[in-house]
């Protein structure tokens, strides 16, 4: 099947509306994201993956690679600004000519770059598939002890408007912590929780929008609910306080 803006447009649709997110992604919001790309163009390809991917952490792998195939679709039809308002299928259009057409959407996925390594899409799916095995039994007493009780806990101690905050704080801090790849709580750097977590907020989350004290303070809360209730060691961040 050719590819086109509005088909592009219309599985985008399909797809969020499926996972049930369209009260938090729109086509117009990631045509956004991909437009705003100014900047190196491997750096803004990660920045968007991570964008998106934070929307699907918990699908199945065959339904991630069918959204990886979508949203790499999306960066390629949707106008970029680095690329005066053009797309990279038109720039390919231009400089190969149409026989071109619909090579962009069948070329392999580009190399990601962790942390300094720089590693294919397949080496890159390989090492999360293996990261996620590990990361089992962390993610289970996250989702299934730690967040659930720390959501009953600040009901009862706080006001709904900072009951919301600091749970946003919460949830989205896990997520971001399995995202990164470490594999239980005590692993967690004191760096990445003090500096490199809130300083990842300003740029990544739009709302609630968030001071980096406002951040560290609700990361606070949670780190003293969990060496309460779980006995888990937590000195090391406290002592950056």
């Amino acid at each position: 099947m050719n590819k086109s803006i509005k088909t592009v447009e219309s599985q985008l649709e399909k797809l969020i509306d499926k996972h049930k997110l369209t009260d938090k992604l729109s086509v117009k919001k990631i045509k956004s994201w991909i437009y705003k790309d100014d900047g190196e163009a491997r750096k803004m390809l990660n920045l968007y993956m991570m964008k998106w991917m934070r929307y699907f952490q918990n699908i199945k792998e065959a339904e991630l690679n069918n959204a990886v195939s979508i949203f790499q679709d999306a960066w390629n039809f949707f106008p970029h600004h680095s690329l005066k308002g053009q797309s990279p299928n038109q720039m390919m259009e231009k400089i190969y000519g149409s026989e071109r057409k619909n090579q962009v959407t069948s070329k392999k996925m580009p190399e990601v770059m962790v942390g300094k390594t720089r590693m294919s899409w397949t080496e890159y799916k390989k090492m999360l598939g293996e990261m996620e095995k590990r990361q089992r039994p962390f993610k289970k007493w996250v989702n299934q002890e730690v967040l659930p009780h720390y959501k009953i806990f600040l009901k009862a101690k706080y006001k709904k408007k900072t009951e919301e905050k600091d749970w946003d704080v919460s949830n989205i801090f896990f997520r971001r912590v399995l995202w990164v790849g470490f594999l239980d709580f005590e692993k967690i750097r004191s760096e990445f929780i003090y500096y490199e977590f809130p300083e990842w907020w300003q740029t990544h989350v739009i709302s609630p929008t968030l001071s980096e004290g406002q951040i560290r303070s609700s990361l606070r809360k949670l780190m003293e609910f969990i060496k309460l209730d779980y006995d888990r060691e937590v000195e090391s961040f406290l002592e950056f306080n």
